[in-house]
């Protein structure tokens, strides 16, 4: 199983939070996301998990070869 993030972007007015963030997490594997505050962590988080709306790019769930979005 891997989730997937591509492309990612989030802003809030004229401050650009995240600008095409992507990456791949597979099962098993532990992953950090360092940043200093205000950074984006969170609202990476947020996006994922559905609480913001994406601006652009894609969130999904592969599972045996079969991908399907994150709603």
């Amino acid at each position: 199983m891997e989730l997937i993030v591509e492309n990612q972007h989030k802003s809030f007015g004229d401050n650009h939070v995240i600008r095409g963030a992507s990456q791949v997490f597979s099962q098993g594997e532990i992953y950090a996301l360092p940043g200093r505050n205000g950074a984006g962590k969170t609202t990476l988080f947020d996006l994922i998990a559905g609480r913001k709306k994406q601006e652009q790019g894609d969130i999904r769930l592969q599972i045996d070869g079969t991908s399907r979005p994150l709603k």
